[in-house]
């Protein structure tokens, strides 16, 4: 072998070590980074972001054979593209983009490269993210970009000089970053994403000059009063009634320009940040409407590995009514729901739902998506329960459930209202087995009706002729009334139902009706109402005006 692929092959295994010992050194650090986490969101998973992030990227660098540098360089930037995870995590995955992309174009690794690749890192993470705030994790990279930029035009420098000096660079720009924003400040913090821009700086420095090193922490960082100012914040925050939203994440595959996808998506969110390497977007964005998110997204290509996330949830839960922080999750199951209509995924939340995943009233979800779904509890030692409310999403599930390791249990809801019904059965703090036990046992007791236009002209029974348009009641697959408006049909089908033994009926009313108005028309031709045990909800789901839900 000659001595320039030696050299190669010194370059490619050194950087393999190096990310390893990165990832192995933020391990230890995760819960000092979330502990930190006010901006955007105080949700307490900054730094288990940026490790999802990191580990992600290591694990698919682990599972290619990589021959050349230019190799290397293209496997690590399209690791990132697919593994960023979060706010910070998709502006860490940037920030690896943008170095070894501009690596791989000069496909020469001296050390006198590393400032030009760091500043096309830098340019990288500020252009992928749609408002750019001072005192994050950008202006560290930015400043550590800046001060090796002068440090190199004005000494001679070898790499322990390098090294050491990016790790002050790193170090003091986040001591400054409570001086660049005011939240930082009044929360007793510095930033949580630069501060892991500076745990991975050092892991880097100590990985090239002293290995024995990386048993040590780098400077521990604790809130100030024991993290009382954060809860402050947290106070004021709801005190306000301000809202975070979901935090929403997705690959969407797609020939769009990536300032095209900006701009559909800018008006609808905040905290947008998009990664691109055509037909590749890995978008990550915060919203009180996911379903418009979803609806305009899927209007411009194919979504995959869809996460979306409750943050109000998640900042109410970060701390604990004492001066502990709570890291751990104590629940034994996860509910995942497949829903549409935003009325219904708040019911869904409520009721204990962690993820509720958006369905297209257009396409059901592919193996790939639910694949994705699953995979982001992968890291937590919890088992998993879905409700997929649509028997033709039973197939999908069911594969990807087999395609990962978690233990999933899918339970057979056909439709949202046998859904709601299970869900309020969920218990998080019981085993898998039993909630499984307490829905299949309610399923047999639900009778869902669906009142709706016709799509066609129809005869029911052979003698009673519907024109396209006219409203419908379909149950159990059999169209079994009409009526000539939508309202009247409902009255109908109650007054049937109600000479039956029912427990209670329960009626989702759909995104094209007002449920104000509902609840007044049912009252002036409906008899007792309340004492009848019927409840309305504004579910907002698509094809069906109303989904009557009968619990015998």
């Amino acid at each position: 072998m000659n001595s320039s692929k030696e050299n190669e092959k010194h370059i490619i295994n050194s950087v393999i070590r190096l990310i390893d010992d990165v990832v192995s050194y933020f391990d230890k650090h995760v819960d000092y980074v979330n502990d930190l986490n006010v901006f955007p969101v105080p949700d307490g998973d900054t730094g288990t972001n940026m490790y999802r992030t990191l580990k992600g990227v290591q694990s698919r660098v682990q599972e290619q054979e990589i021959f050349t540098i230019g190799d290397l360089s293209k496997v690590i930037s399209l690791a990132a593209l697919y593994e960023g995870r979060g706010n910070s995590g998709v502006i860490l995955a940037q920030i690896i983009r943008g170095l070894f992309g501009c690596l791989n174009e000069t496909l020469d690794w001296q050390m006198s490269n590393i400032p030009v690749a760091l500043s096309t890192a830098k340019d990288k993470a500020y252009s992928s993210v749609s408002e750019p705030v001072e005192g994050t994790m950008l202006t560290v990279i930015g400043e550590i970009s800046d001060k090796l930029n002068y440090f190199f035009s004005e000494t001679d420098t070898n790499l322990e000089d390098l090294l050491t000096s990016l790790s002050d660079f790193a170090q003091k720009s986040v001591n400054d970053t409570p001086n660049h924003m005011q939240l930082l400040k009044d929360s007793g913090v510095v930033d949580s994403g630069g501060y892991g821009i500076e745990i991975i700086v050092k892991a880097i420095e100590f990985s090239c000059l002293q290995p024995r090193s990386l048993d040590a922490s780098v400077t521990v960082r604790t809130p100030e009063d024991s993290g009382n100012k954060i809860k402050q914040a947290l106070g004021d925050h709801f005190d306000h009634g301000d809202e975070y939203g979901f935090c929403t994440q997705f690959v969407l595959i797609s020939e769009t320009d990536e300032t095209v996808l900006r701009n559909k998506l800018e008006n609808l969110c905040t905290s947008l940040v998009v990664l691109s390497e055509s037909p590749v977007h890995r978008v990550h964005l915060h919203t009180n409407d996911v379903d418009n998110v979803m609806s305009n997204a899927k209007k411009i290509g194919e979504i995959q590995d869809l996460s979306v996330e409750d943050m109000e949830k998640q900042a109410f839960g970060s701390y604990s009514n004492g001066t502990e922080v709570l890291n751990v999750d104590e629940d034994l199951v996860k509910m995942i729901v497949l829903s549409s209509g935003e009325g219904n995924k708040e019911m869904f939340l409520e009721l204990g739902a962690t993820t509720v995943f958006s369905l297209s009233p257009d396409s059901n979800p592919s193996v790939s998506e639910l694949l994705g779904l699953f995979k982001r509890f992968e890291s937590s030692d919890v088992d998993l329960i879905l409700l997929p409310n649509d028997k033709n999403i039973f197939s999908a599930a069911s594969e990807a459930a087999n395609m990962t390791k978690l233990n999933i249990k899918i339970i057979p809801t056909q439709n949202l209202g046998q859904g709601l019904e299970c869900a309020a059965e969920f218990d998080p703090q019981m085993k898998l087995e039993i909630n499984e036990k307490l829905m299949l046992e309610i399923i047999p007791n639900i009778e869902n009706i669906f009142i709706f236009p016709s799509a066609r002209n129809i005869s029911i029974n052979n003698t009673d002729d519907v024109l396209s348009g006219d409203p419908i009641a379909m149950k159990s697959g059999v169209i079994i009334d009409s009526a000539k408006t939508l309202d009247s049909l409902l009255v109908k089908i109650l007054k049937s139902e109600m000479n039956l033994e029912y427990e209670r009926v329960i009626i989702l009313v759909g995104k094209d009706r007002i449920k104000s108005q509902v609840d007044d028309f049912l009252s002036k031709n409906v008899e007792s109402v309340v004492k009848s045990n019927i409840e309305t909800y504004y579910g907002g789901q698509d094809h069906y005006d109303y989904l009557v839900s009968i619990i015998k």
